[in-house]
């Protein structure tokens, strides 16, 4: 190997056929290689480095040092110790030195390392591959781009841009999508690993899936897609209609006021789930019973097979419990239940509800306050009344035949109804107001209205406390046997 060393005067130095080693001293040097795997290393001042024939390598320590290459010269390093961006041709670099710099890339497929402090590796076009070492390194990536990471070798992060999708490799922890406005969708997913990975998408229509790990995945202004994976996973869409995967009791969502119509899919099963707030329809998947609850804005439930409880909250609501012996709570709101299968436990609550049972289940229909409108649908329904003063409620589709019943609370309506006690003939009359004073219930077959009198010819007056007619639109039968006195 020839050793070749410049003086302090600006000069061109030349190589020989050998494996040489140039070195330039001061000055503004040129320094030719010639053919063998030569390194050249100019010094102080502003030189020109032409590596020609051979696997060559450069070193580069002022911005104003140009290194010269031919296509298919050689497979060429540069070593730099300054923020650098390799000229066309070469396929190395190396960040060496003391201080955080950058390096970048070319066309090629490249080979960037950095060293022991935070550096920035941008591999541009090509299929690269960066090993950032030490310190906290930012990566700009695209998705076919190897990266290697140690374990514990900083806090890492992976920028992707363009129409891309990206896993994260092992040791890396944050992924971060740079925005591009002229695209507006990627179907395909950007992944975490094992490590507590911060996820961050730009204004696309994202899908994030962090894995293992107490990941944090924040969306931008799309429709974006989010599934923290296992562990209890921190999870904020941003603006846009953003869809919640949820399999953790312990995941969190943040949704802003006003920031799009989310929908929140829950896998797990055994516990509670209360609807974050400012997040509208949460659906059940898990074959496992769950305890769903609402919040304050008008939502959608969505149940599965399992026998499940659900809570309104405020807000006008949307049920559709599913198969499964659920039991709903509408609670405040105008609220509406959906046909079902099984038999359901119907709370109406406050305001005027509508539920529809339409099933083939036994359900049981409670109104609440308001004036509310319900259809058992098929099997023995039970519409029941706590008080006399809750509202007119419209029973759209009651049927003796298949086992209909009205109960009322001995203790809400008073009058001498006893709990557990069979119903009289003489508590019962047909026609439009009561005609002794033992009338109780007074069922007018022609309009379909059902009166409940609490001293019969009384001072008090009659309150309706229902209107019945059948799934047909007819004026059912009704007599003191189907009307159940219940606690």
């Amino acid at each position: 190997m020839a050793q070749i060393v410049g003086t302090l005067n600006n000069e061109k130095l030349f190589g020989t056929s050998e494996n040489d080693n140039i070195l330039g001293l001061q000055g503004n040097d040129i320094i030719y290689g010639r053919t063998g795997n030569d390194t050249l290393d100019g010094g102080t001042g502003s030189d020109s480095l032409i590596g020609e024939l051979g696997d060559d390598t450069y070193i580069v320590d002022s911005t104003t040092d140009v290194v010269v290459e031919a296509i298919n010269e050689g497979n060429d390093i540069v070593r730099a110790f300054i923020n650098y961006t390799l000229g066309s041709n070469i396929e190395r670099l190396v960040l060496v030195g003391i201080n955080a710099i950058n390096g970048t890339g070319n066309s090629l497929n490249n080979h960037i390392t950095g060293n022991k402090l935070n550096n920035l590796l941008d591999g541009r076009e090509g299929i690269d591959t960066m090993l950032g070492g030490a310190g906290n390194d930012t990566y700009i990536a695209t998705w076919n781009d190897v990266i290697v990471e140690s374990a514990d070798a900083g806090i890492d992060t992976v920028m992707t841009i363009g129409d891309i999708f990206y896993t994260l490799n092992e040791n890396i922890e944050n992924l971060t999508l740079i925005d591009n406005s002229s695209i507006i969708y990627n179907p395909k997913a950007n992944i975490g690993n094992a490590l507590n990975n911060l996820i961050q998408g730009n204004s696309s229509h994202n899908i994030f899936e962090g894995r293992e790990g107490n990941d944090t995945l924040v969306g931008a202004a799309g429709n974006d897609t989010l599934d923290g994976g296992t562990e209890a996973d921190l999870l904020d869409g941003g603006v846009g209609d953003d869809y919640y995967l949820i399999d953790n009791a312990d995941d969190i969502i943040i949704e802003q006021t006003n920031a799009g119509l989310d929908r929140v899919v829950v896998s797990f099963a055994g516990d509670q789930y209360i609807l974050p707030a400012n997040v509208e329809h949460l659906y059940l998947t898990e074959s496992g019973p769950l305890i769903a609850i609402g919040n304050d804005s008008n939502n959608y439930f969505s149940g599965n097979s399992s026998n499940n409880i659900f809570y309104g909250k405020n807000g006008n609501d949307f049920f559709n419990p599913g198969a499964g012996d659920d039991i709903i709570y509408g609670e405040a709101g105008r609220d509406i239940v959906a046909a079902s299968d099984g038999n359901d436990q119907i709370w109406g609550g406050e305001d005027n509800d509508t539920a529809m049972a339409g099933g083939a289940g036994n359900d049981t229909l409670i109104g609440g306050s308001g004036n509310d409108a319900y259809t058992g649908g098929t099997g023995a329904d039970d519409f029941r009344f706590f008080t006399p003063d809750e509202g007119s409620d419209a029973i759209r589709d009651f049927s003796v035949i298949e086992g209909d019943i009205i109960s009322v609370s001995a203790e809400g309506f008073g009058g001498g109804l006893v709990s557990g006690a069979t119903l009289t003939a003489e508590q019962f009359i047909l026609g439009s107001s009561a005609v002794n004073a033992s009338d109780r219930f007074i069922y007018d077959q022609t309009t379909g209205a059902l009166f409940f009198d609490i001293d019969g010819t009384g001072s008090n007056s009659q309150v309706q406390i229902a209107n019945l007619t059948t799934f047909s639109g007819v004026i059912p039968t009704l007599s003191y046997s189907n009307i159940v006195v219940v606690s």
